[in-house]
């Protein structure tokens, strides 16, 4: 919906934008200056309401960057430490020592 809006040639901002400079000419052409006045005035309006629009998404970067890290602290803050309950346990290998259920090992009969 943004890109529609702001898109410098068929967004709905430029498309305002010809509208009111092509009416504010009409009007000029014709006498009308007062018309002619306030429909520039409000190309000029339009005009920096597109350049704040087109700033937009960079300040929506620059407070979700702000939000996170001071989110991040919180959070971290929040979790509980890691303690020897909770941690995740790790696997253990073979050569890490005797395994529990493991079936003994053959004994062989000398004669």
């Amino acid at each position: 919906m943004y890109e529609h809006t702001v898109d410098e040639t068929h967004g709905a901002f430029a498309q305002m934008h010809l509208f009111l400079e092509s009416a504010a000419a009409w009007c000029h052409d014709r006498g009308a200056l007062d018309s002619a006045g306030e429909l520039e005035s409000w190309t000029i309006r339009l005009e920096e309401l597109i350049e704040d629009a087109r700033l937009l998404p960079e300040s929506l970067t620059i407070e979700s960057a702000r939000r996170s890290q001071n989110e991040r602290p919180q959070q971290a803050a929040s979790q509980p430490p890691v303690t020897a309950s909770t941690a995740t346990p790790k696997s253990v290998g073979p050569a890490a020592g005797p395994r529990t259920g493991a079936p003994a090992a053959p004994t062989v009969r000398r004669r």
